[in-house]
Formats: C-alpha cells, sequence, structure tokens
C-alpha cells in the first residue's frame, strides 16, 4: 500500500515555518538575553536543521540506515568539538617570557641599564669590547 502523496502546500508551510524561526532568532539576537543567547540560538538552529532534514530532504520517507546517519553524523561533530575543547582547556600555560631589560637615564643623554643584563661595557662572556 503506498503512501498518499504530500499536500501541494506541505513544503511552503514548512519554508514558513523554517523562516519564521529565522525571524525570531533575529529578534532574540537583538535582546539582552546575557549568556542565555547561545544556547538559546543553538536550539532554534537545531530545530530548522530538524525540520529541513526531515521534511525538505525527506528523511521521513528514507530508510532507517539513512535516519540514523542522520542522527548519528551531527552527534559526531558535537563529540568533536567537546573533546577539541576539552584539549585546549587541559593544556599547561605558555611558560613565561622574560622581559626586556628596563633602560633608565636622563633624557637625551646616553641610556643605563638597570637590573641584571650585562650592559654596553661587556659582552655576554663578561669581557669588554675593547679587550680584544
Amino acid at each position: 500500500m503506498s503512501e498518499p502523496p504530500v499536500s501541494r502546500w506541505f513544503f511552503p508551510i514548512i519554508g514558513a515555518i523554517v523562516l519564521g524561526l529565522a525571524a525570531v532568532s533575529l529578534i532574540l539576537s537583538y535582546l539582552g538575553l546575557g549568556w542565555w543567547a547561545v544556547p538559546v540560538a543553538i536550539g532554534i538552529a537545531s530545530v530548522q536543521a530538524i525540520l529541513v532534514g526531515w521534511f525538505s530532504m525527506e528523511l521521513f520517507e528514507s530508510r532507517f540506515s539513512v535516519r540514523m546517519l542522520a542522527i548519528i553524523a551531527p552527534l559526531f561533530v558535537i563529540l568533536l568539538t567537546v573533546l577539541a575543547t576539552a584539549d585546549l582547556a587541559s593544556r599547561a600555560p605558555e611558560p613565561m617570557q622574560v622581559p626586556p631589560p628596563i633602560r633608565a637615564g636622563f633624557p637625551g643623554g646616553p641610556p643605563q641599564l638597570t637590573g641584571d643584563a650585562p650592559g654596553p661595557e661587556a659582552d655576554g662572556a663578561g669581557r669588554s669590547p675593547s679587550a680584544d
């Protein structure tokens, strides 16, 4: 026994619902939802994706294996996102960089080094430049 064909108004109604959800998402983006903004936007986008997948891609008429693939593929994307975020969150912070020495002196005069850095009178080995 074959399924009755869908009404010619079926897909325009689904399209209007998807566009209505897009308008709701746009309106909510201008409201001050605080930290609720991202979960609400993701929820609306999920409902839109389910409507498009189920009706426009005709998953309601597909085999069980195709439906399962449509469910499992986004779950793998979510798993990848969660594991990448956990990887970044669990890394050790970068080591601190040694700040450059602070040069002090009179304006217009020769700069004088402050701190532990070797000055112009000695190179890194502790020799004077004129000793060569």
